[in-house]
């Protein structure tokens, strides 16, 4: 916490400077573009952590891997020919797999 308040000061102080020591001509680029390299010289600020695992990063690394993974199953699924009048299917859909356990309850 102090050092995102001693940042919070430093940026308010740096903008009061910039501020005071603006020309009178709004449209002067020299002065937004100092501005601008004095914020970015400034230490990012951490983020305090509301998770002891950072989900966000996570879920960035691993959704590249879940295309790739899906994009693989779907080709082969496609080059397997699995079609919903397929012997496979019925194994997959659940009404299929109700049907079949009422047939064993029943027998």
């Amino acid at each position: 916490m102090k050092d995102q308040r001693h940042i919070e000061e430093n940026l308010q102080r740096l903008l009061r400077e910039a501020y005071r020591a603006r020309s009178e001509d709004p449209t002067s680029p020299g002065d937004g573009a100092a501005l601008m390299r004095r914020i970015a010289g400034l230490p990012q600020a951490s983020r305090p952590a509301l998770m002891p695992v950072d989900l966000e990063r996570l879920f960035w690394r691993l959704a590249p891997t879940a295309g790739v993974l899906i994009a693989v199953m779907l080709l082969l699924v496609i080059s397997l020919g699995v079609t919903p009048a397929s012997e496979i299917w019925p194994l997959l859909s659940y009404d299929a797999a109700a049907a079949a356990f009422m047939q064993s309850i029943i027998l």
